[in-house]
C-alpha cells in the first residue's frame, strides 16, 4: 500500500509489525496512565451497574435512544441493515450509523433481550478512560504536564455526573417495575 506518493512504498507485511512496534512503543510510555484511566473508569462503572441493578433489578438504560439503536443493530445482524421495522425500506433513524454497526455483533454472537447492555457498558467503560487518556495527552501538549493531569482528573470524575449513577436513576424506572 502507499502511503504518500513522496513517501515510501509499504509491503502489508511490514506495516503491521511497524504499527505494532509504534503502538507498544506508546504503550511503553503510557502504561501507568492507562492503568489509572482505565481503573478509575471501571471504578465508576461498577458504581454506575451496581446503582442501576439495585434500583432497576435488571440492566437498563436511562434513554429510549439506545433502545433504537438496539433495533438498528440487530436489524443489521439480521441481514436487514438500517432498517428499524422488518419489511420497511432503510431509513436514518438512527443518529449514528457506526454505532448499531458495532453493535450488531452482539446479536451475531448470540445476545438477545437486554444482554448487550452488558456489551455496551464495557464499551463505554473503555471509551471512558481512553478519552481519559486522550486528553491528558492533548493538555500536556497545550500548556503543561499538571493541566494534563488535572484535565484528565476531571474527564474522569465529572463525565459520569452527567447521569450515570445519582438522581437521574433514581427518577426513571425500566419497564415493568
Amino acid at each position: 500500500m502507499v502511503l504518500h506518493p513522496a513517501r515510501e512504498t509499504l509491503a502489508p507485511a511490514t506495516a503491521i509489525p511497524k504499527l505494532r512496534a509504534s503502538v507498544e512503543a506508546w504503550l511503553g510510555t503510557q502504561r501507568r496512565v492507562c492503568a489509572v484511566a482505565l481503573a478509575a473508569s471501571a471504578l465508576l462503572g461498577t458504581c454506575a451497574i451496581y446503582s442501576i441493578l439495585t434500583e432497576c433489578g435488571q440492566p437498563a438504560l436511562p434513554l429510549d435512544d439506545s433502545f433504537i439503536h438496539f433495533v438498528y443493530a440487530r436489524n443489521f445482524a439480521h441481514g436487514d441493515p438500517f432498517v428499524y421495522g422488518l419489511g420497511e425500506k432503510p431509513s436514518s433513524g438512527s443518529t449514528s450509523f457506526v454505532w448499531p454497526i458495532l453493535l450488531s455483533v452482539c446479536w451475531l454472537s448470540g445476545l438477545d433481550g437486554l444482554q448487550p447492555i452488558w456489551i455496551v457498558w464495557l464499551i463505554g467503560t473503555l471509551l471512558h478512560a481512553a478519552v481519559a487518556v486522550e486528553t491528558k495527552r492533548l493538555a500536556e501538549g497545550l500548556v503543561c504536564r499538571s493541566a494534563g493531569i488535572g484535565a484528565m482528573a476531571m474527564c474522569l470524575l465529572l463525565a459520569p455526573s452527567a447521569g450515570l449513577p445519582g438522581a437521574a436513576w433514581k427518577r426513571w424506572r425500566s419497564p415493568g417495575a
